[in-house]
């Protein structure tokens, strides 16, 4: 019995740690905002290179693109404060700001 319970303790645990894992789709469009200015950064914008770097974004672009055309005003909301809680959001906010 005791090792029942044991295992359902793991078992809950070994759940809440993948689910708390999981990137949120907020946070996937913040990392591939924030990777693809660093990336423009470190080529100082050459022409020739930022195409070869938005080809190497284009899917993931299109998802956030798509994902946020597909979102009601609200969940708009909700996904823009989701965002602003990533860690990669406040460091491509940091790099955008750097540019001014």
């Amino acid at each position: 019995m005791m090792h029942k319970k044991i295992w359902l303790v793991l078992a809950g645990a070994l759940v809440l740690t993948i689910s708390c894992e999981r990137k949120s789709d907020a946070c996937k469009c913040a990392d591939t905002g924030y990777n693809l200015i660093k990336e423009l950064k470190g080529v100082n914008y050459d022409q020739e290179k930022v195409v070869e770097i938005e080809k190497k974004y284009k899917d993931d672009l299109e998802f956030c693109d798509t994902k946020m055309k597909a979102l009601t005003p609200l969940e708009s909301e909700k996904f823009e404060r989701d965002m602003r809680n990533c860690e990669s959001f406040k460091k491509m906010m940091k790099e955008t700001e750097a540019l001014k």
